[in-house]
């Protein structure tokens, strides 16, 4: 399981919310396991005293109770990438137990200048804040080490050169010695940078660097901090790991941009309104990209991210809103690397006409293709297991779409009116067709649910106007309002026996439904249920049924007779309101009346009431023309 599917089943939506939690239960965890006597890890060597970090030290005291004769001291070990890694380590003993207590690696917590600039001369590349600790087998009692997820890391070189690539995306090597044994950790998450971030800080504000080209740079010539607005063409310096935010904001000019390998981050609004930037390629060195980043770029049209072909691939959520109203965006090559598509991501994209997403994307986030009016053909790979709420509403085009089968989460409105939808295959275990599923595909024409389905959503099938054929499980339990409102070609519907009430509206305006089978486990029928069914013309109300809410049957123009449940204890005001063609209704022995209910029923010729039944409760309302029958029961 990866740490986003672990966070989500813990019940987390903060990924940093849940990185504290699993801190917080190694530690618990740690500060009651016995341990056996330290011994040392081999590697290249521990910085000695003159170099000790005080502060780390009395950090982690306070997150390890219980300990006396505590020992801390950083140590540097190598990474597969040529850096060198300061980690922090701890020995002890605890004062409960007596017993010794030690850790190999330890974070190392937010270093500062001086800190860095106290190493020894030997250390010049280097990682800090791995997020590494030990653990024990609870069955087998074997120790080992374990990787606090998602690592957090950040990159610092002392020698690094103007063309120097300073942080490379690459597989993490810990060596370390267990006992007699010698081990490695590995780990091939893609670092992110925590201390460089796409903001301008008052520090990179000091000494800028000015290029001829009249871009600033922070001093280091790390972070490209604003673009000449005049420009129609730029390459980015080599070196440059940061584009900041807005860093080409209202570039209106600009045509052609070189980005360098050594781009890790592209900030928020980076190339918003570029209005003549039209191709653009994203080098794989990326590791994260900010939201907006090429919002309303309205010519923009084709943008290529370069795979990543290492051993180790890296995994990048793609943010909200990256290309929102990218108006003529005809082509995208998303990269193998993805792991999420951001909410309202290609939001009114309206000429992509193709998107094909790798396989090892995890999530589709909130209208990420609403409005792709052109989009034809999506591919969703078996990765994905997670499809936000309109995540391809108002996609005209799409025809035809497979879901995996291991989508366990599909939102509302996933492909509402989606007219040109004629084929869909849903994942077979899927518990709920959601709100507003399929609302307005009006080329949809038929339909079968999965068994494993449970609850058909509120207007899931509003609006498909040439459904013909829908077929509902005995699986589904629940049916909401409004479910096959204006479903205009259905003409036959048979509702599976469980389902306990008919919700609001649910077949109002299916002008062709000519027949329902309503099943003994109802009990109530709410309001306009079957309002304006124009070709109903005989239905059988089962006994079960307890209430009928107002205006249920108003102007069905073709039904001709109706039989209310003897349960019923009250008739609404404007049950049979507009009922053109009734000839007969049979009502109840006790129900009370509670306004017109036979409103504009000129064919109306007999009402039938049980022997004994209080006429009283309904001459009111049924015409002085109508005869009254009293029927033995």
């Amino acid at each position: 399981m990866n740490f986003y599917d672990g966070m989500y089943e813990a019940g987390f939506d903060d990924p940093q919310d849940y990185l504290d939690a699993l801190e917080q239960e190694y530690i618990d965890y740690l500060d009651f396991q016995p341990r056996e006597k330290y011994v040392e890890p081999e590697d290249e060597g521990a910085i000695s005293s003159p170099y000790f970090i005080d502060y780390l030290a009395s950090a982690i005291m306070r997150k390890v109770k219980h300990l006396v004769n505590a020992r801390f001291y950083p140590k540097i070990v190598s990474l597969l990438d040529g850096h060198k890694c300061v980690i922090m380590c701890v020995s002890g003993t605890n004062e409960e137990t007596g017993e010794s207590y030690y850790t190999e690696y330890w974070p190392f917590y937010e270093a500062t200048e001086k800190d860095l600039n106290n190493l020894p001369d030997h250390v010049e590349d280097f990682i800090i804040r791995i997020r590494v600790q030990d653990r024990r087998n609870t069955e087998t009692g074997e120790e080992y080490l374990e990787c606090f997820q998602p690592v957090t890391w950040f990159s610092y070189s002392k020698s690094a050169t103007e063309d120097d690539v300073t942080l490379s995306g690459g597989k993490c090597l810990i060596h370390y010695r267990w006992g007699n044994e010698d081990l490695k950790y590995t780990h091939s998450q893609y670092y992110l940078l925590s201390r460089l971030n796409s903001k301008v800080t008052e520090e990179d504000k000091k000494n800028v660097w000015i290029d001829e080209f009249g871009c600033t740079y922070n001093k280091e010539r790390t972070k490209l901090i604003s673009c000449n607005k005049e420009l129609k063409e730029y390459s980015i310096r080599p070196g440059t790991l940061c584009i900041c935010d807005e860093a080409f904001h209202y570039c209106w000019h600009l045509e052609s941009l070189t980005i360098p390998q050594s781009v890790v981050i592209i900030g928020t609004r980076v190339f918003e309104l570029c209005e003549q930037l039209k191709n653009l390629t994203i080098p794989n060195s990326i590791l994260k990209l900010g939201t907006h980043a090429f919002y309303r770029c309205e010519n923009l049209e084709e943008v290529f991210f370069t795979d990543d072909n290492s051993d180790f691939r890296k995994q990048v959520d793609f943010p909200d809103n990256m290309f929102n109203a990218c108006k003529k965006l005809h082509r995208v090559h998303l990269p193998n690397y993805i792991r999420s598509i951001g909410s309202r991501m290609f939001y009114e994209c309206k000429e992509l006409t193709c998107v094909n997403i790798p396989d090892g994307v995890k999530r589709l986030g909130e209208s990420a293709f609403y409005h792709c009016e052109s989009l034809e053909t999506i591919n969703i790979p078996e990765s994905v297991g997670f499809i936000d709420s309109y995540c391809f509403e108002w996609c005209f085009k799409l025809k035809d779409i497979v879901f995996p089968d291991d989508v366990n989460y599909l939102g509302n409105g996933v492909l509402s009116h989606c007219w040109s939808l004629k084929g869909v295959a849903l994942p077979k275990k899927i518990s709920e067709i959601p709100q507003a599923s399929f609302e307005g595909c009006s080329s949809l024409e038929s339909f079968t649910i999965p068994n494993s389905v449970e609850k058909i959503g509120h207007s899931a099938f509003a609006e498909c106007d040439n459904l013909t054929t829908l077929i509902i499980p005995s699986s589904v339990k629940h049916i909401g309002s409004d479910a096959f409102l204006g479903c205009e070609s259905i003409t036959d519907i048979e509702l599976p026996e469980g389902i306990t009430s008919l919700q609001r509206a649910v077949f109002r305006n299916c002008y062709s439904l000519k027949s329902v089978r309503i099943p003994s486990s109802v009990t109530l029928i709410e309001e306009e249920v079957f309002g304006l069914c124009k070709s109903l013309e005989n239905i059988h109300i089962p006994e079960s049924v307890e209430e009928i809410d107002t205006a249920a049957f108003f102007d069905c123009i073709s039904l001709k007779s109706v039989h209310l449940p003897v349960n019923l204890t009250h008739i609404p005001k404007l049950l049979f309101n507009g009922c053109n063609s009734l000839q007969e209704v049979y009502l109840p022995k006790e129900a009370w009346a509670y306004g017109e209910f036979l409103q504009e029923c000129p064919s109306l010729q007999r009402v039938y009431i049980p022997h004994g039944g209080s006429i009283e409760r309904y001459s009111q309302y049924i015409p002085e023309r109508v005869t009254i029958i009293e029927e033995e029961i």
